[in-house]
């Protein structure tokens, strides 16, 4: 081979390398299909991080609402300048240092990839899943209809202790704001008002959407599902008309011992409700 024959050859091999570099450099910078799907799953969810994680129980009643915890590769993949860890476990070390318990946790989100439910139930919560689409859960009868007979199913059964119910969606203010109030309001008889102002003390935060705020004034008969109640679940409710006493109030006080005159005994609700929600 001549000089000039091995050098072009030199050259030509130098130019496969370098080719065979750039290509392995692209490759390793260029996300591939794995790596965006796994930037998707573990993205926060949209204002997040704007909303106090939890604050109170709902005065006189169990119901305890929080935006969704995260599981802990949300902080792992975010770094620990996020600011905001909130796990299922946080949840639970804080109801505990208040000397309460939760039993039941309702997640409304529409999404499964928050968190692993067995997250809950090892240790001994009981978890139900109500996919409830956001902006629409005014409208969606038959998740309401599940919300209802799973808060009288665990308060029948669990009429002899004082476990709380951890409700949440994705901020814990809309869709969670509304089902507690549409609870309070068709199942307990309470005034759209007084359940509205103690969810908001409770939570920390307004409800916003205003087709929520309208449909529990204008659409919701209060105790039409009165036969849902349960009289003896530990928490006393509050009496019709009892605003003027909740003022101020942000649920570390024992309610008052009262009970509205409409409730019924639980040994009279359907025997299905008795056997757990499906």
């Amino acid at each position: 081979m001549s000089c000039n024959g091995a050098s072009d050859a030199i050259l030509e091999t130098q130019d496969t390398i370098a080719s065979h570099r750039r290509h392995d450099s692209s490759k390793k910078h260029k996300p591939n299909e794995q790596d965006t799907r796994d930037r998707r799953h573990w993205k926060l969810p949209q204002r997040w991080c704007k909303y106090c994680p939890v604050k109170h129980v709902v005065r006189g009643t169990r119901f305890i609402p929080f935006k969704t915890p995260l599981g802990s590769n949300f902080f792992t993949k975010h770094g620990s300048n996020l600011g905001d860890v909130f796990e299922t476990k946080t949840l639970l070390a804080h109801v505990r240092k208040r000397g309460e318990e939760i039993g039941l946790v309702i997640d409304l989100t529409a999404t499964d990839r928050y968190y692993d439910p067995r997250e809950w139930t090892e240790c001994d919560v009981k978890y139900m899943k109500i996919k409830c689409m956001g902006h629409a859960a005014h409208y969606q009868e038959e998740n309401i209809h599940r919300f209802f007979e799973a808060v009288t199913v665990f308060l029948t059964q669990n009429a002899d202790n004082n476990r709380l119910i951890g409700v949440h969606c994705t901020h814990g203010i809309n869709r969670t704001g509304y089902m507690i109030c549409r609870y309070l309001v068709e199942v307990e008889g309470w005034d759209p008002k007084i359940a509205i102002q103690q969810f908001e003390l409770s939570r920390g935060h307004k409800i916003e959407r205003a087709q929520y705020m309208n449909s529990l004034y204008e659409n919701c008969q209060q105790g039409c599902k009165s036969f849902m109640a349960v009289s003896d679940h530990g928490k006393a409710l509050l009496p019709l008309g009892a605003l003027e006493a909740t003022e101020g109030y942000v649920g570390d006080k024992s309610p008052p011992d009262l009970v509205s005159d409409d409730r019924v005994d639980r040994n009279t609700l359907n025997a299905a409700f008795r056997d757990g929600p499906s």
